[in-house]
């Protein structure tokens, strides 16, 4: 009896929006999305120490089919030695090398391990961002990193990927 109530009191809500809406007064919001991305199995050596000149770990590109927002989502796992390794990572739509980072997207591993650490550990990092793009604008990203303290060719990203998709409305 409960369900058959129920049922039926949804059945009239359906109806009286289905009147709204004919006459203009409920919105319906209807969204355009797409999803990309580009990912390697393969580290990515981090070759550089400076911010302004940063290793491209993964490159990609999305083209807007309409005005809307891309939501662009870059990580991997970093390579760190003990005491020593930091690393910045930074989503760049710089497209003229050398590739600098843009410090408003940009993130910072510091790791802290105890005095007496040995070995290697995989910390992972992912960063975001979203821009605004017009019909047909596209936009090229770069997930990008350097390292400090003189662990340059030692360190890497770990399974890098990159997604990047669209949405034309928010909600």
């Amino acid at each position: 009896m409960v369900i058959k109530t129920i049922y039926t009191m949804v059945k009239q809500w359906l109806s009286v929006i289905l009147i709204l809406a004919s006459w203009g007064l409920v919105q319906t919001a209807y969204a355009t999305a797409w999803i990309d991305f580009a990912q390697t199995a393969n580290p990515v050596t981090i070759l550089s120490e400076d911010a302004n000149n940063a290793t491209v770990i993964l490159v990609k590109s999305g083209t807007c089919p309409k005005n809307g927002y891309l939501l662009v989502t870059g990580g991997a796992s970093f390579h760190a030695y003990p005491d020593s390794t930091v690393f910045n990572y930074s989503l760049t739509t710089d497209t003229t090398a050398p590739f600098a980072m843009e410090f408003a997207h940009a993130a910072t591993i510091r790791p802290n391990f105890s005095f007496n650490s040995v070995g290697v550990y995989d910390i992972p990092f992912s960063i975001q961002r979203v821009d605004r793009c017009t019909l047909g604008q596209t936009i090229s990203y770069r997930l990008v990193g350097s390292v400090s303290n003189g662990f340059v060719g030692d360190s890497a990203a770990y399974s890098p990927t990159l997604v990047i998709q669209f949405f034309d409305v928010l909600i």
